[in-house]
Parts: C-alpha cells; sequence; structure tokens
C-alpha cells in the first residue's frame, strides 16, 4: 500500500453508516489486480475490493440530477430536470410556464 488510505465520504456521514468506502493505493498494477481478485485483510477483515471510478464533479447524474456521479452508478430517486420532481422528465408538465 502506497501512501495513506481514507475515507469516501466525511466523518458526520459515516458516523450513520454500517459500511463505508476507503480509497487504497497499490504500488503497482499487478498487486492492486491481486487485491481485486483475492481476498484484502484490513484490520482481520476481509474487505470486497474494486477499481475505483473517478467522476469528475462536474458530471450530472441523468436520474437524480445531483453532480458527481452518473446514473449507471445512481442509487438516489429519481428527479425530474425541469422541477426537481420525484418523476421522469418526459411526464413533466408544469401549469405555469406550459412545459412538457
Amino acid at each position: 500500500i502506497v501512501g495513506n488510505p481514507f475515507w469516501l465520504t466525511n466523518e458526520e456521514r459515516r458516523r450513520q453508516q454500517t459500511t463505508g468506502s476507503v480509497c487504497i493505493a497499490f504500488a503497482t498494477e499487478q498487486e492492486a489486480q491481486r487485491a481485486i481478485h483475492n481476498k484484502l485483510y484490513l484490520l482481520g477483515i476481509s474487505v470486497r475490493v474494486e477499481k475505483m471510478h473517478s467522476t469528475p464533479a462536474s458530471t450530472q447524474c441523468q436520474n437524480c440530477q445531483r453532480f458527481g456521479h452518473t446514473e449507471e452508478r445512481c442509487s438516489n430517486s429519481m428527479a425530474c430536470k425541469i422541477c426537481a420532481e420525484p418523476h421522469p422528465t418526459y411526464l413533466h408538465k408544469c401549469n405555469t410556464c406550459s412545459t412538457k
């Protein structure tokens, strides 16, 4: 392991979670692949290892309309792009602006 591992969520949010994600850097691609395909133990606990998918903060999710992730990795509720209500954008109907 190279450098210090770090949490991907802040401390306040982690207090409300039972699991969390940690970013770990490996010295070589071979070491990273070994960790992905075999078991890795942290503090005596077997953990799942995945390659980190870095998404620019400017990326907007087409499901929830939030930034920093894509719809493929979204677990949030759907939100309309126009009004943020919980329906698909193509079903948006606005009495004020007549947008459909």
